[in-house]
């Protein structure tokens, strides 16, 4: 009898727990932190293009009615820490979910701290995903994405000239829709107000369409408009991915291209640019890419600046990768410079799925 009383209420107490457990909400969010440390040197003609690069967001930022923002960041020569991001995620109820994105990056001797993401999205409408905070704008495949997920070490010259190099983040409400077509089609439409632009409300439609072509092999074809952007009163972009997987070893192949183009009120402040590049895991922890880039202004006919880069990533793991990165790059004064950066990539603690 005493060791039936003893199993009986040692059952009884594992029940009581399992039950809590599933009753009351998790009151503890996921946590985790990436760490970016990269290490840069530069070679003639470099230190010439960035300056060209700014002098020009300088010239555009002049008129205050449009143009872009002069905030690029051009990452200096030497080592430093690129950028940690801390996240926080939770579900706080059934129906609503939340998350939080703090970015620290190092400019010189200084740190500084800055809100990247914080917003909370619905759970409870099927199809339906409404998104309420600051985060970033759906324009374009490139813009959305964090800085430690970047195909290469930096982003492309045109988001950089545009948005600066960790993108475009406002405040402001997205609703997205999933539609009941035989492929994966989402339509979102987001709506932003900015409290250091002139124009205060910005609009973004995006349209994502993804193909199965087999069981190896998909299509996406992504379209954005947004209107008053960064003071330009139009922005289009579209992007274009070809996914290859084999099924039976580590093998993949990955083609993305994606053309924005910048729209202002005076045809001599347009801005487009285009890039391309091909990521071809070879073996199961190596990766060979290339990236070619034009940036052009006022119109596609004048190509201002093109650059190529070439990377070869060492993943250890998903929480761990070394990549190096050599670029060659010609300004709109023809000349031709290179350099070579390596960045090291850390997660600590549980981090979200990526956008496939």
């Amino acid at each position: 009898m005493k060791y039936l009383f003893f199993g009986v209420l040692l059952f009884s107490v594992s029940l009581f727990t399992l039950c809590s457990a599933m009753a009351v909400p998790k009151t503890n969010p996921d946590i985790g932190v990436n760490i970016l440390l990269l290490g840069k040197k530069s070679f003639s003609g470099e230190k010439h293009t960035e300056e060209h690069g700014e002098n020009h967001e300088e010239e555009v930022h002049e008129d205050e009615d449009h143009g872009a923002e002069n905030h690029a960041h051009n990452i200096e020569d030497g080592f430093s820490v690129q950028e940690v991001e801390i996240y926080f995620k939770s579900n706080i109820d059934p129906y609503w979910s939340g998350n939080v994105f703090l970015g620290v990056s190092q400019h010189g001797s200084d740190f500084q701290l800055d809100l990247e993401e914080v917003f909370v999205e619905s759970l409870f409408i099927p199809n339906v995903t409404i998104r309420a905070g600051k985060f970033y704008a759906f324009l374009g495949r490139h813009n959305n994405l964090h800085t430690h997920y970047y195909p290469f070490i930096d982003p492309p010259l045109i988001n950089q000239t545009l948005f600066g190099a960790h993108g475009w983040s406002e405040t402001g409400v997205s609703l997205a829709y999933l539609s009941p077509l035989p492929w994966y089609a989402e339509l979102i439409a987001q709506g932003f107000y900015s409290h250091n632009e002139k124009e205060k409300l910005s609009g973004i439609l995006f349209l994502k369409n993804l193909w199965d072509l087999n069981s190896n092999l998909t299509l996406e074809l992504n379209m954005s408009y947004g209107i008053w952007v960064k003071n330009f009163k139009h922005l289009y972009d579209v992007s274009l991915v070809w996914k290859w997987k084999a099924l039976d070893s580590m093998s993949s192949l990955a083609w993305t291209t994606e053309a924005l183009q910048a729209i202002a009120d005076s045809d001599s402040e347009n801005i487009g640019g285009l890039n391309s590049y091909i990521q071809w895991q070879f073996l199961k922890r190596w990766w060979l890419e290339g990236r070619a880039e034009y940036l052009s202004y006022p119109n596609w006919n004048n190509l201002k600046t093109q650059k190529y880069s070439f990377l070869l990533a060492f993943v250890t793991t998903e929480y761990s990768a070394i990549r190096l990165q050599y670029d060659v790059m010609q300004n709109d004064h023809k000349e031709w410079g290179h350099g070579v950066a390596v960045q090291a990539s850390m997660s600590l603690g549980t981090h979200p799925a990526h956008l496939y």
